[in-house]
């Protein structure tokens, strides 16, 4: 290896120049979970030495393919975000529909409905951050949905579960939640 002149910005380490490899091992330490790689290596005409270089991400607006997020619980029952599958907007009212599959393969749409109290209580008590329409209750739908279908093994009858009261997992989770 070689040291690092004035007259030479960077020194080479392994197929990386020192300055790429720091930049690429610090980023992928502060932001471990950024997919896909922005970091692109080609070599060299000779072969033995790789560039690099910093690709920005594809915006939200143009990635091709997206999937609906897809929440697993421990029986094997899966849920889906009804209005991802079909690429709407998600809902602002207290109804949120979902694709529940159970482990044979068999779907069924649930809905679940959060009482218009429970909504004014949240809002009270995060001084209007968190309002009807908040993707917070989105969080908070989908994971009664998935308690219910974990603690039953069965989906909720009438294919409706109503959210009647918070648990103070939502709770904890609305003092934190940031405004979306």
């Amino acid at each position: 290896m070689r040291r690092a002149t004035p007259a030479e910005p960077s020194l080479t380490v392994g197929l990386l120049t020192y300055g790429r490899l720091y930049e690429f091992l610090i980023n992928h330490l502060l932001h471990p979970y950024e997919f896909p790689s922005k970091l692109i290596l080609t070599p060299s005409l000779a072969g033995e030495v790789m560039s690099s270089e910093i690709q920005s991400p594809i915006p939200d607006s143009v990635a091709a393919n997206t999937r609906a997020i897809e929440l697993v619980t421990e029986n094997g029952f899966s849920i889906l975000r009804l209005w991802e599958i079909d690429e709407g907007r998600p809902p602002i009212a207290g109804d949120y529909p979902f694709l529940v599959r159970n482990p044979q393969c068999v779907e069924r749409p649930v809905a679940v409905e959060i009482i218009d109290p429970l909504i004014v209580q949240i809002e009270l008590s995060t001084r209007g951050r968190i309002r009807q329409g908040n993707s917070f209750w989105i969080c908070c739908a989908e994971r009664h949905l998935a308690i219910y279908v974990w603690e039953h093994d069965d989906y909720p009858e009438g294919d409706k579960l109503r959210v009647n009261q918070l648990d103070p997992d939502d709770l904890i989770t609305s003092i934190r939640w940031q405004i979306a």
